[in-house]
């Protein structure tokens, strides 16, 4: 079955919206394309119950290891544009970290969910430059 929204086909058959729904993956970051300049270093924190907001905790890995989101600004070495990232990297301290800094084993997948969609980072370790 087709249908069309402003003149645009769309198969809305099982197979083609099946098609449209499958996860792209997950992705390595170019890290010569980018350059990283860490803001802030904070928890990343978890709703234990995700109705009740006073429930959140420190998140942590299977092992217990607590998981930091370091909020940067990624620079595109190329045309210069800038974005705000966070990244989620495992330490048992809080990273100590400022300015530039470089990722280890960086990945980057993209989340949809019925109010928007968008994309996290992960990394293995960071160290600043």
């Amino acid at each position: 079955m087709r249908a069309s929204v402003q003149g645009r086909k769309f198969d809305t058959s099982k197979e083609g919206l099946d098609m449209a729904l499958k996860a792209a993956g997950n992705v390595i970051p170019d890290s010569s394309a980018y350059e990283y300049r860490a803001v802030q270093v904070e928890p990343k924190m978890v709703r234990k119950d995700p109705e009740d907001p006073n429930s959140e905790q420190f998140q942590k890995q299977k092992d217990g290891t607590p998981v930091w989101s370091i909020d940067c600004i990624r620079v595109d070495r190329a045309s210069g544009n800038k974005a705000i990232v966070t990244v989620t990297v495992p330490d048992v301290m809080e990273p100590d970290v400022a300015g530039p800094v470089e990722f280890s084993e960086m990945i980057a997948g993209f989340w949809v969910s019925r109010s928007g969609s968008g994309m996290w980072f992960s990394a293995s370790a960071v160290a600043s430059l």
